[in-house]
């Protein structure tokens, strides 16, 4: 990417840290995952940044907390959402590997009103 192009930071809230394929693939719609921490989901605050995290920094957040997007997605944050593909390991048993990005906004309706997810 052009070093002069500025990356969105989206926090990525979950207590695992993000795979470098889900960085690449956040990179190649140009965002940057900072990954922040994990936060009581079931926690009634409204808070669902960690302590220490402003949301003003943030341009969208990546979770699997669905209230907390809910949440983040009504004060106009974006939502990113990463695809889980399960692929047969080695072993034969299920691995879970990161598919499809796509960010959700406020802006992303079609004429109906419905969600056009960016892919």
């Amino acid at each position: 990417m052009d070093d002069s192009f500025t990356m969105l930071e989206f926090a990525m809230v979950s207590r695992h840290a993000p795979s470098q394929d889900q960085i690449n693939k956040a990179a190649e719609k140009g965002i940057k995952i900072v990954h922040v921490g994990d936060v009581d989901a079931f926690n009634d605050d409204n808070n669902y940044l960690p302590p220490g995290y402003d949301t003003a920094r943030f341009s969208g957040i990546i979770t699997v907390h669905p209230l907390i997007a809910v949440h983040a997605y009504a004060d106009g944050l974006k939502i990113g959402c990463f695809e889980n593909v399960s692929r047969p390991g080695p072993d034969g048993k299920p691995q879970f590997v990161c598919g499809r990005f796509i960010v959700i906004d406020q802006y992303s309706r079609n004429m109906e009103g419905r969600l056009i997810f960016n892919r």
